[in-house]
């Protein structure tokens, strides 16, 4: 049976074990709810509605990004539009200046007596009569082109209010995807301490000496202290089904990878099961090969 002051000593080992951890991995515990007056909200139920959130947001992106698609075709159409308008306009304009000079040209005939005055009059009433049907047109078109101008600035408008409030969007949505990625890892590194801490507490009292430190080789809590960033990380990707990232992550980091075929979440697992088996399974993806026999093998 342990002595009080060995009880003791073990207390404080844990309580700076703890601080340690939290010191190099940013962690700090938040305000006492007493005091700022927060309302409690559970992990899962905070988990749960960014995870909603992200859904949410990431339908408003696509709905604005399919009303985008259509707003730029109307845009195109538009535009279109506008330039055979002008192009109309240009040869009414062209054509109205013709018949303007045709009739001046047959009233200077009219004025010096040159021609038939009878011929003459006619084709400056047909001229005329042209000239008025070119108008009628001309000022059609010119309405016609106006009134595209407008409905092209309403659609550029439309396209830069949602284009706007995309951006908006997307920015909500990665601050979002960011905090529901920092609560998985928070799930994740909470199991994992608590892994690496039953260790300890299991070894620790069968330390006699510091020579005894061996019996943390080979332990999950030893490679928790040293690179638990990284177990962190690759057991995140293993949570979200991220197997090949997973394998590159824990190959990058000099493991020798594990069978990851058909790996996946089971049917109703517990969720804490699942971060349970996806630090089981990182735990030897992260570990070197081990060379048997010219052959190289995981453990």
């Amino acid at each position: 049976m342990q002595s009080k002051s060995q009880a003791v000593g073990r207390l404080f080992w844990f309580q700076a074990l703890g601080q340690w951890i939290n010191e190099k991995y940013g962690l700090e515990r938040g305000d006492d709810i007493t005091i700022t007056g927060a309302k409690h909200k559970s992990t899962e139920t905070y988990r749960r509605e960014l995870a909603d959130e992200c859904r949410t947001l990431s339908n408003e992106v696509g709905m604005k990004k399919t009303l985008l698609s259509g707003l730029n075709r109307s845009i195109t159409k538009a535009e279109t539009k506008i330039k055979a308008l002008q192009t109309m306009v240009s040869n009414l304009e062209k054509t109205e200046a013709e018949k303007q000079a045709t009739i001046a040209e047959l009233e200077d005939y009219m004025k010096n007596h040159l021609g038939d005055a009878v011929e003459i009059k006619a084709k400056i009433t047909a001229t005329r009569k042209e000239l008025w049907d070119v108008r009628d047109k001309l000022n059609d078109k010119k309405m016609k082109l106006e009134l595209a101008k407008l409905q092209l600035d309403e659609l550029q408008k439309n396209t830069s209010h949602i284009e706007a409030r995309n951006r908006e969007i997307k920015a909500d949505f990665e601050n979002t995807a960011v905090s529901y990625q920092q609560q998985i890892i928070n799930k994740i590194w909470a199991q994992a301490g608590m892994k690496a801490l039953a260790e300890i507490a299991d070894i620790y009292p069968r330390m006699t000496s510091t020579h005894d430190s061996c019996l943390f080789d080979d332990s999950f809590a030893m490679d928790f202290i040293n690179y638990g960033d990284k177990i962190i990380c690759c057991a995140m990707y293993l949570y979200i089904g991220y197997v090949n990232e997973a394998t590159n992550f824990a190959e990058s980091q000099g493991g020798g990878g594990s069978d990851t075929k058909d790996w996946r979440r089971e049917k109703d697992e517990d969720e804490i099961e699942w971060i349970r088996r996806c630090l089981q399974k990182v735990t030897r993806m992260m570990k070197p090969r081990k060379s048997t026999g010219g052959k190289t093998v995981n453990d």
